[in-house]
């Protein structure tokens, strides 16, 4: 398994324009491809304020009437200094890259310089996949880092067996393609022993999105 850091510039990107524009920087907390009609992705995103958090939403509820790229938007909780917000975006060149790719994204930063992308891969057909696709759609692509990823006591091999039948289920597609109690009974375990090793593995994978830095 490679850990890969790339940068990305790409002038038209949704994200990418609200970060210089307001001057915020936004880190990716959670990112679910969907299945959905007219949704690429749902995004969690974690987003610094510079006494600017009125413009922002300004600029969102605009944008949820007029851009082709993003449809709807939700603050789930704000401090002084940051705020969370959970959002749809239309059309997204970097879900569409993961998919095709097979790439599982660890985290993802977007800068005023550019928007770094901390992926995973298992061979360099899927990252020059990844770099291909992007490249077509006008992002100019550098790999900053590649290196061997050691995952020591990261997941359990149980809390591993989980997420993959989960994955392959569609438990985490938007809609969701399997209910829990149904893949409980795949499993044959109880459904809340199911939802505890979720929770500690969704857990353990959302705060390695913090890495990047």
């Amino acid at each position: 398994m490679k850990e890969i850091i790339l940068k990305a510039n790409y002038d038209e990107g949704f994200l990418y324009n609200i970060s210089r524009q307001f001057n915020t920087s936004i880190r990716v907390i959670y990112f679910m491809p969907s299945h959905k009609e007219n949704v690429d992705a749902i995004t969690l995103l974690e987003m610094t304020l510079n006494n600017n958090y009125e413009e922002i939403l300004s600029y969102f509820d605009t944008a949820q009437k007029t851009s082709p790229y993003f449809s709807f938007y939700k603050v789930i909780s704000r401090t002084k200094d940051k705020m969370l917000v959970l959002i749809s975006l239309c059309s997204s060149f970097g879900s569409k890259a993961i998919i095709q790719s097979g790439c599982f994204l660890k985290g993802c930063l977007i800068e005023e310089d550019g928007i770094y992308f901390n992926l995973l891969t298992s061979d360099d057909d899927s990252l020059y996949t990844f770099i291909e696709y992007l490249s077509q759609c006008k992002f100019k692509l550098s790999i900053l880092r590649k290196q061997e990823y050691n995952n020591e006591d990261f997941l359990t091999s149980r809390e591993k067996e989980v997420l993959s039948l989960a994955y392959e289920r569609g438990y985490f597609c938007f809609p969701k393609r399997i209910k829990l109690w149904e893949l409980s009974n795949e499993l044959d375990i109880s459904v809340s022993s199911l939802s505890e090793v979720l929770r500690k593995a969704e857990s353990k994978i959302i705060s390695q999105f913090f890495s990047i830095d």
